[in-house]
């Protein structure tokens, strides 16, 4: 699910849409010369070389003073169920709305859910049939 969501943000967004640590599996070249195994086969190698990181973004320092300056639009965690790199900078500096929580496990878990939709968009490939959402309304707090 993360893989394909990259995918088509690199199409629309093209360079400003950041993947970090870079994906490496992604990016044809890459592939091709053998640098990067060949993993999931329907993202594989699927885009072209990565766009110029923007200055400063070529390490995990670097990612944390762009993000404490709040140069991204928005932050995307990948795996809501895996540790949240940045996140005390994130937190600290984002509000709700400009953070997402992608989750593509086929079992939700619903305390991660209760831990995490407050402070951002929590995104489920698979909801429980009868998980309650009546009375729930957003707020960008």
């Amino acid at each position: 699910m993360a893989s394909n969501l990259l995918v088509g943000l690199r199409r629309l967004l093209g360079g400003r849409a950041l993947d970090f640590p870079r994906w490496r599996q992604l990016y044809a070249r890459a592939v091709d010369e053998g640098r990067e195994p060949r993993g999931d086969l329907s993202t594989t190698g699927l885009l072209a070389e990565p766009p110029p990181a923007p200055v400063g973004a070529r390490n995990a320092s670097g990612i944390a003073l762009l993000l404490a300056a709040r140069a991204f639009d928005a932050v995307i965690y990948s795996n809501a169920r895996a540790p949240l790199p940045f996140w005390d900078v994130v937190r600290s500096h984002y509000a709700p709305s400009k953070v997402a929580f992608l989750d593509g496990h086929d079992h939700l878990n619903a305390s991660r859910v209760l831990e995490l939709a407050p402070l951002g968009r929590y995104f489920v490939r698979e909801m429980a049939e009868g998980c309650p959402i009546e009375g729930y309304e957003w707020s960008d707090s």
